[in-house]
This record gives structure tokens, C-alpha cells and sequence, in this order.
């Protein structure tokens, strides 16, 4: 998730080739984008805000630090911790490497998919969101949770899960929405954390209707 933005990923048409995914869908009144670009083992992101005032968005790394480098090529190096960076986007685009490849790369098979990344409920009804959990040489012992957005006043939910190498495993979560809830969409984020930190996230745009 981009700060409140779904983020999608596009499959390249051969593995190895270069890699352009696009990375966020926009949500009502909010206006930073993002791609990624994969080659040779290795991910950039290019995240940007076309708005009128500087955003501050959360961007899943899946690292505990990053480079993060602004248009002119300028390099910082900014702790992410808990897999997340923090990050301020303006018009002009903002670079971030040594993100996880488990995260971005388009030729890895990721370990947390969500079925629907995007969904609509009434205010006072019910969301679910639905995820696959897939273990691929090892398996994997931790948690799924799912944070809604804060402006929704509903608590991040988790559980706990074990999935055998080479199985998979389906894991739900039914979201109650506010019945005073405003009409509008509101992010979602997914997560999977294992021993190792984070190594599966998603984003859900929860659009609640009138």
C-alpha cells in the first residue's frame, strides 16, 4: 500500500526480461502514484505526488533499511522498520532501492495474494477480504493482519498461521464497517510476517457506499 493506494503488480512477459509494474491505484482525493521496475535481480521503485502539497505514505520494503534517492540523484539511507518505509512524495520523483524481492519481483512467486483488491460494502455491513498463503521451499509459521484504515475506527485484526512447504493455505477476515461510517474508499493493508519480518503485503481500496 502507498500511503492509502492499492498496490498492483504486473507480470512481465518473460521471465528475466525488464520488468515495468505499475504500482498504486489511486483513491478518491488522493493523487501519489508509483511504479516498479525490475531488472537484473534487482527492484527500484519511482513513487511520486502530483498534488498540491507534499504527502507523507507508508510503502511496504520488505527491509530494514533502504536507499531512498530524490530526482537530482541525492542518496539517503532511511530506516524502515517493520518492512515499512515512511516516505514524503512531491511532483518530483523519489527512488527507493534495495527494496525485498519476495515484495516487488515479478518473477517471484509471492507468498501473500489477496483475491480482491478491491471491495464495496454499506456503512453498518460487512467486508471480506480474502488471502492465499503459499509456502514454496520452506514453510511458513507466522501471522496475517489486516489494518484498516485509522479514519475507519476498527482495530487491526491478526492470525496466526502455519502452512508445510509446497502447501498453501486460504485465511479470511470478515471486516464489520462502522454504521456511521462516510461514504468513500478507505485502504486496507494486508500483511504476512514470518520470524524474518515481513515477507507478503497487500492492499485493499474498501469503497463504502451511501
Amino acid at each position: 500500500m502507498l500511503g492509502g493506494y492499492a498496490w498492483r503488480n504486473e507480470e512481465p512477459d518473460r521471465p528475466g526480461e525488464f520488468a515495468e509494474k505499475r504500482a498504486a491505484a489511486k483513491k478518491a482525493g488522493e493523487t501519489a502514484w508509483g511504479y516498479a521496475f525490475e531488472r537484473k535481480g534487482s527492484v527500484v521503485l519511482a513513487l511520486w505526488d502530483y498534488g498540491n502539497k507534499p504527502r507523507r505514505v507508508k510503502v511496504p520494503v520488505g527491509a530494514r533499511q533502504v536507499d531512498v534517492y530524490d530526482w537530482m540523484g541525492n542518496r539517503k539511507v532511511a530506516a524502515s522498520p517493520n518492512g515499512m518505509l515512511d516516505v514524503t512524495l512531491t511532483p518530483e520523483p523519489t527512488y527507493v532501492t534495495r527494496v525485498s524481492r519476495l515484495l516487488w519481483s515479478a518473477v517471484e512467486k509471492k507468498s501473500l495474494r489477496v483475491r480482491d483488491l478491491r471491495l464495496s460494502c454499506f456503512p453498518g455491513g460487512k467486508a471480506a477480504i480474502r488471502t492465499e498463503i503459499s509456502a514454496a521451499s520452506k514453510p511458513i509459521r507466522g501471522t496475517v493482519a489486516v489494518e484498516p484504515d485509522p479514519r475507519l475506527g476498527m482495530p487491526k485484526s491478526e492470525k496466526r498461521i502455519s502452512v508445510r512447504a509446497g502447501a498453501g493455505k486460504s485465511v479470511a477476515f470478515d471486516i464489520g464497517i462502522p454504521a456511521k461510517c462516510r461514504p468513500g474508499d478507505y485502504p486496507v493493508m494486508v500483511t504476512l510476517r514470518d520470524e524474518t519480518g515481513l515477507i507478503g503485503a497487500a492492499g485493499v481500496v474498501l469503497t463504502v457506499n451511501p
